[in-house]
């Protein structure tokens, strides 16, 4: 007597998706995964700024240069291309995110301006989040990945560096 097919085929198919969600979520992402281009990144404008938590909401500091030359803007991509990142299972819904909070935290906000004038916004959290995107940039909504907090500190050294304070 043959037996049904159907609880092994349900059984490979939740193996494989569980595969999948453990792929997306554990294995490190480079940041050219997460740009989605295939070419290096190239900025033509950057705009950095630091909003603590508990703050009243204004910018601790920020700077916005022309990228073109400038070592502030080697030393941004080089951050990001030396980081490894982990994708949220949420980025896989099909209902786009406004906007992804996390309390308690310094965020560092980057808006990118790619050669090709594509604008990408990067939102860097102290506890190691990071967003790229939004509702008014991209389609898609929000993405969120982790990474470890010296990316965070990388992008606050760079900030001071060449930035001001208020």
């Amino acid at each position: 007597m043959k037996k049904p097919a159907g609880p092994l085929i349900a059984g490979l198919a939740a193996a494989a998706i569980a595969a999948f969600c453990l792929w997306y979520t554990l294995v490190p992402k480079s940041w050219a995964w997460i740009d989605g281009s295939s070419q290096p990144i190239a900025l033509s404008s950057i705009s950095l700024s630091l909003t603590p938590s508990g703050g009243d909401g204004r910018e601790y500091a920020s700077r916005s240069l022309d990228a073109g030359g400038h070592p502030a803007a080697q030393a941004v991509i080089s951050a990001l291309e030396e980081h490894a990142y982990r994708a949220d299972l949420a980025n896989l819904s099909p209902v786009p995110r406004d906007s992804i909070s996390a309390p308690g935290t310094d965020v560092l906000s980057l808006m990118l301006r790619t050669r090709e004038k594509r604008l990408m916004l990067v939102t860097i959290y102290s506890n190691g989040q990071l967003t790229t995107g939004g509702l008014s940039l991209s389609p898609e909504g929000c993405r969120s990945y982790k990474t470890d907090t010296g990316l965070f500190q990388e992008m606050l050294g760079i900030l001071q560096e060449y930035g001001t304070a208020e």
